[in-house]
């Protein structure tokens, strides 16, 4: 059987999986970093879902507004590499008999996380600044 793991398309799903998705922007002070697309977008919608963003709401709402298909573990990955950056907190809720006992981890936005939305904003904000008309 061939080896698999060094085909150009097993490299870019690693590299998509396990390289993080903030990149830095140079010249621009230490500690300035472009959120990556789905970072973002998953950091919006926990901001949007308040009390109720949990992991299968989050997948679901992100389909809903995006109008594709997430993938649950997709978006299970990237809230445990935000939790681990400091963008977000996530606690348990009570087990329920109707989960089998288990229980919904609920995830909440820090400081850091909506500064770095914030950022991002005006980042994106003064990016499209003047291209408008480009793309009418």
């Amino acid at each position: 059987m061939p080896d698999v793991t060094d085909t150009p398309l097993t490299q870019s799903v690693y590299s998509r999986l396990y390289t993080s998705s903030v990149l830095p922007i140079w010249g621009c002070g230490v500690g300035k970093y472009l959120l990556g697309e789905f970072e973002h977008l998953v950091l919006l919608t926990i901001i949007r879902l308040g009390d109720c963003a949990y992991g299968v709401s989050i997948t679901n709402d992100l389909t809903a507004q995006t109008g594709k298909e997430v993938a649950q573990a997709a978006t299970y990955l990237t809230l445990r590499r935000l939790e681990e950056k400091g963008w977000i907190t996530g606690s348990a809720g009570e087990a329920t008999a109707k989960r089998g006992g288990r229980v919904k981890r609920y995830y909440r936005i820090t400081h850091a996380g909506l500064a770095r939305v914030k950022e991002s904003r005006d980042t994106l904000l003064s990016m499209w600044s003047g291209i408008g008309e480009q793309l009418s």
